[in-house]
């Protein structure tokens, strides 16, 4: 559902949009290798389990993510 806001369309043409979608796998490989790969420790840090993180990885692997 798009804002109230008149000047929506105007803003929608200059300000790009940066999804969750597209921060997401960069922010989890980034504090992944931030704990030494330690799945367990990052997940802590993001404030999911360690089963959630281990699905988004398995997720943006398959989207063609390089999460190493």
């Amino acid at each position: 559902m798009r804002p109230q806001n008149p000047h929506f369309h105007l803003i929608e043409k200059t300000i790009p949009v940066i999804t969750l979608s597209r921060i997401l796998p960069r922010t989890i490989n980034t504090m992944t290798k931030s704990v030494d790969g330690n799945k367990t420790q990052a997940a802590k840090i993001i404030g999911i389990d360690r089963v959630s993180l281990w699905r988004k990885l398995q997720r943006f692997e398959k989207k063609g993510f390089d999460i190493s």
